[in-house]
């Protein structure tokens, strides 16, 4: 009897063995290799973490139909106007070539257009509420007037 409780215990933990998380008892299992022969091992390998990618902005910004500024005429070489540069700010401009004898303010949507006037020069025009150049009109015979 004693024999019997023993096999039946012997039985019990085998199985209990087998049906244990993680364990590879009753899994049939290859061939081994010779004690000599080198065993490979294949390792996983790690997921890149994905990297940031940044992206050049360009250097100039890209002119609209709406942006486009022109000069008409030619400022002579010794001119007020012949130092200005398109996009200068308004303040740049009167403290290169002096306060305008004449501005005219015109409403455009949302936002303001000043034209400045010139004697002997012509006029500017500024758009983004009168805040940046964006047109050089040249007339030497201007009375510096509208």
């Amino acid at each position: 009897m004693r024999h019997l409780a023993l096999c039946g215990l012997l039985s019990l933990v085998i199985m209990a063995g087998c049906a244990m998380p993680g364990s590879d008892a009753g899994v049939p299992r290859a061939a081994s290799a010779p004690a000599s022969a080198p065993v490979s091992v294949i390792t996983p390998t790690p997921t890149p973490t994905p990297v940031p990618v940044l992206v050049a902005k360009p250097r100039h910004k890209t002119k609209t139909a709406s942006t486009v500024s022109a000069v008409t005429g030619k400022p002579a070489a010794g001119s007020k106007f012949a130092r200005l540069r398109i996009g200068m700010s308004r303040k740049q401009v009167e403290s290169l070539i002096g306060l305008p004898g004449d501005v005219k303010t015109t409403q455009a949507g949302a936002y303001t257009h000043d034209e400045t006037f010139y004697q002997h020069e012509g006029s500017l025009l500024f758009v983004k509420n009168g805040a940046v150049l964006s047109h050089i009109t040249v007339d030497t015979t201007a009375s510096g007037y509208q």
